[in-house]
This record gives C-alpha cells, structure tokens and sequence, in this order.
C-alpha cells in the first residue's frame, strides 16, 4: 500500500503530474500491444519452424523494450510530481508556519514547528535542544523560470532544528548539514549529492537565521533566498 501511496497525488491537476502520468499510460499502453504481439509471433515460429532470427520479431522486441522504458519513466515522473507537492511553493514572501520555543531548563528548550501549508508531509516537527540558540533547516528546490510551462515551480520543505551556544561558530559543519539533508525525498536528496560533480544549482539546505533560545512565539516566513523569522505575541518569560 505505501507503494502505491507514492503515486497518489494531494492534487490531480498539477501539470507536472498529469504530464507523468500520460507518458506512463502511453508507454503501458505500446507496451502490452508489442509483448502480445512479440509472444504472437514466437509462439508462431515454434508452431511451425523457422530460422531463428525474424527482422519483424527483432523489431517487436525492441519495440517492447523501449515502451517498457517509457513506463518506467512515467512512472519516475509521476512520483518526482507527488513529492513536488510536498514543496510549498515559494514567491516573493511565503508564510511557511509558526515556531514556539519552550524553556524546560537553563540549557534545555523545546521547538515545535507547526506548518502553515495542507501538503507537509509531518504535522509537525518537534525536538528538544541543548545551547544558546536555535535555527530552523529547510531543503530548497529552484527551478529555472523557463520550467514554470511543464509545472515545475521552486519550493521549500522545512526539515529539522538545528541548536548552538552563542560562542560557536554560526553555521554548523557541512557534515551536520548533509545528515540534515538525507530526510527529503530521493529525488532532492539525489540532486543535493550530485550538485557539485554536475554543477546543478537547482538545490540547496537554508537555515533561518540564529535567533536566542527564549521562550516566545515566531512566524517563518520562506522567500527564494531563504527564511525570514518575525516574533509575534509577548515572550511568556
């Protein structure tokens, strides 16, 4: 069932997705026409014997193949489209959701991020830290303009809190990060390792600024170059 899960979008229409699933119904489709034709002939030729190369049953075989590699490939599509749309969409300012930190002791607080957006794939992401200050991680995807006419839009997807004491260095090391970056989907997770061997830029893991570890109320909000946090309410203490 989680199999099948991986294909079943949160919206039908999205371009992206439709355009996967039309390659994958077309390729199935050549592909059942070409397997039953190519077992036709084989059964054939053994029925009545014949030499064993036939140029017509080389060509249904490859014929066969390649529609089978054009299902695949839909089938890549369409769940490259579900996991998109656990991306929210980025603009000019984007409300991602909200943040509450709360204090349990002198060096130990709790963040809880509650997101704004109906596809984040958790309801929410909470952890108990140890330090000074916090951040939150989010994985980035952004897409050239020019792909906006096959529905590929740029997107963030909030991913984990990241704590430090006010003395560190303000951005933690590259291997914390990448062990940050393994819990997207494969599809992001692939482009993040192959960015600098294939010089793709289209990936990236934002954190939001370091802000102190007081207990209070935050609103994130998610712009093309990163998180932007804003206090809202009155720190309880």
């Amino acid at each position: 069932m989680q199999i099948i899960y991986n294909f079943i979008p949160n919206n039908f229409l999205d371009r992206f997705y439709i355009m996967g699933l039309i390659i994958f119904i077309v390729g199935l489709i050549f592909f059942i026409k070409y397997i039953l034709r190519t077992i036709t002939i084989s059964i054939q030729r053994i029925m009545h014997p014949l030499p064993w190369y036939s140029e017509k049953l080389s060509r249904k075989c490859i014929l066969t193949v390649v529609f089978l590699l054009t299902s695949f490939i839909g089938l890549i599509w369409m769940y490259s489209g579900v996991k998109l749309q656990q991306y929210q969409l980025v603009g000019e300012v984007s409300i991602a959701g909200s943040i509450e930190i709360k204090k349990i002791s002198h060096n130990e607080f709790m963040g809880t991020f509650i997101p704004s957006y109906d596809n984040f794939p958790y309801q929410k992401i909470s952890k108990v830290m140890r330090g000074d200050q916090w951040a939150l991680g989010g994985a980035y995807i952004i897409f050239p303009s020019w792909l906006r006419y096959i529905g590929l839009k740029s997107g963030h997807q909030p991913l984990d809190f990241i704590s430090k004491n006010i003395n560190q260095i303000a951005r933690p090391s590259n291997d914390y990060l990448f062990q940050i970056s393994e819990k997207p989907d494969p599809m992001w997770n692939f482009l993040y390792k192959i960015k600098e061997l294939a010089n793709i830029e289209m990936v990236d893991f934002k954190l939001t600024a370091f802000t102190e570890a007081k207990q209070a109320k935050y609103e994130i909000h998610a712009t093309s170059n990163g998180y932007i946090i804003t206090r809202i309410g009155e720190k309880e203490k």
